[in-house]
């Protein structure tokens, strides 16, 4: 299924702002985007435990639709973005239905 289309020059990349906890949990530190970004791909994430495992709470700053993802690990943040995808392509997919 085609998105709409984007104007030449402009690139979309999906960006998380994490919470200060969140980026320690992970082992990751912060990077400075000076460039503006579309609040269609920017997501707030945080995370929070229940009954000893892990839930990631990804919030988009556009539409406000929130998913929540389990079972993500500390040394999981270079695939974080990867994980994200495949959640929110299964939540769409069971919303299209």
């Amino acid at each position: 299924m085609k998105g709409p289309a984007k104007p030449k020059g402009t690139q979309s990349m999906i960006i998380f702002k994490a919470t200060k906890d969140t980026l320690k949990d992970l082992n990751v530190k912060p990077v400075t985007i000076d460039q503006p970004v579309d609040a269609f791909f920017s997501w707030h994430v945080n995370f929070f435990k229940l009954y000893g495992k892990k839930h990631y709470v990804f919030m988009n700053d556009f539409s406000r639709l929130s998913l929540t993802v389990t079972g993500i690990r500390t040394n999981q943040a270079n695939n974080l973005k990867e994980v994200f995808l495949n959640h929110l392509q299964a939540y769409f997919s069971v919303e299209n239905s």
